[in-house]
């Protein structure tokens, strides 16, 4: 997956803010302490090793230092034909052209912004259900 654009919701000296991540060569400029070095941080916290704490929060928020309101990051990444393929055997639809993963209070939720849902509930229950029939075993050893 190719890392399309990213955006911040208060996270250190961002209170909100959009990065288009352009295909070949993307670059950060701006004066001192303009958040050039904050914007490589929150790429850095997407890692899931990495964790959001309260020196992550931004001072510019109303909400500095409630948890409730902690740091957000989005990604949203443009999936291979392959990935796609993956994807669609999965849900059902065949119109995967965006993933966004967003990460609040360390917790990941992953969404793809132009399926419908509903007709992929039912796709995810088909295949989980494939997925059981599958995992089963074909002769059980009856209990001794």
């Amino acid at each position: 997956m190719k890392l399309k654009k990213v955006e911040f919701i208060k996270y250190k000296s961002i209170s909100e803010g959009v990065l288009d991540i352009e295909n070949e060569i993307t670059c950060l400029v701006g004066i001192n302490e303009s958040g050039k070095s904050n914007i490589l941080f929150a790429l850095e916290k997407a890692d899931i090793n990495e964790e959001l704490t309260a020196a992550e929060y931004s001072r510019h928020s109303d909400d500095y230092g409630y948890d409730e309101n902690s740091p957000e990051l989005k990604l949203w990444f443009e999936p291979t034909e392959n990935e796609k393929e993956e994807i669609q055997k999965i849900l059902g639809q065949d119109n995967i052209l965006t993933v966004m993963l967003t990460k609040i209070n360390n917790n990941y939720r992953l969404d793809y912004p132009n399926i419908d849902y509903e007709k992929s509930s039912f796709a995810i229950e088909e295949s989980v259900e494939e997925f059981k029939e599958e995992a089963e075993p074909e002769n059980p050893e009856s209990p001794a």
